[in-house]
């Protein structure tokens, strides 16, 4: 029992590990009372629709270890908390959607190199220039290249107005100036109509796509 009746009412960072599944959780903050066990989740940002589930599998780790479910959980924001709604049936579901998909991580481990699932989080994947399904991921959402801030594209150049860039279109058909100042020009390797490019962090203009000394531009 991770409680003593007289000393640890609260506790705090505890690790636990589900009994039959292969998964762990580090639950922020676990109180007892006279009602029983309660837990709650601080998030430092704003709200994301999965922090639900991870509280619900949080309740599911305090089910597998002490046999019984928390009374009440909270997830925590800088500006208020949310309850969230527990009952051994709702627990029970996070069991067999975590095991479904468990199950299906390890079918497709099996395969080399593994299946991808593109999503938002593939931005960050060191090496997403060589996955061919992220690509078509970004060509499906049209309005990535509209984003502020850094994006990626893959474009085919279609035309070379000067030594400071180029026209591209990109898999929608659309067709957008792709810039560059001299200095970084003079570290681009040589680009030519009818090729195509997959650019890496890209400085979003008004109606541009800049390339940046810490751009990554790779060839097809």
């Amino acid at each position: 029992m991770i409680f003593n009746n007289d000393t640890n009412k609260v506790i705090t960072e505890l690790t636990l590990e589900h009994k039959e599944l292969p998964f762990s959780g580090i639950i922020d903050f676990i109180w007892f009372d006279d009602e029983g066990i309660k837990i709650s989740d601080f998030k430092s940002g704003a709200y994301k629709h999965d922090h639900k589930d991870q509280v619900l599998m949080y309740a599911l780790l305090l089910k597998s270890n002490l046999q019984c479910l928390p009374k009440e959980a909270f997830i925590v924001y800088p500006d208020r908390s949310e309850r969230v709604e527990i009952d051994e049936k709702i627990v029970k579901n996070v069991f067999f959607d975590l095991q479904d998909k468990i199950f299906t991580a390890k079918r497709e481990l099996k395969s080399v190199p593994a299946k991808t699932s593109p999503n938002e989080n593939c931005q960050y994947c060191p090496v997403r220039q060589l996955c061919d399904q992220y690509w078509v991921y970004l060509s499906n959402d049209p309005q990535q290249v509209k984003k502020p801030g850094a994006v990626d594209l893959e474009v085919e150049v279609t035309g070379i107005h000067s030594n400071h860039g180029f026209v591209g279109r990109r898999s929608d058909c659309d067709n957008l100036k792709v810039v560059y100042e001299t200095n970084v020009a003079k570290g681009l390797p040589l680009i030519t109509c009818g090729e195509r490019l997959r650019i890496i962090g890209g400085k979003q203009l008004a109606n541009e796509i800049e390339i940046m000394p810490w751009t990554e531009v790779f060839h097809l």
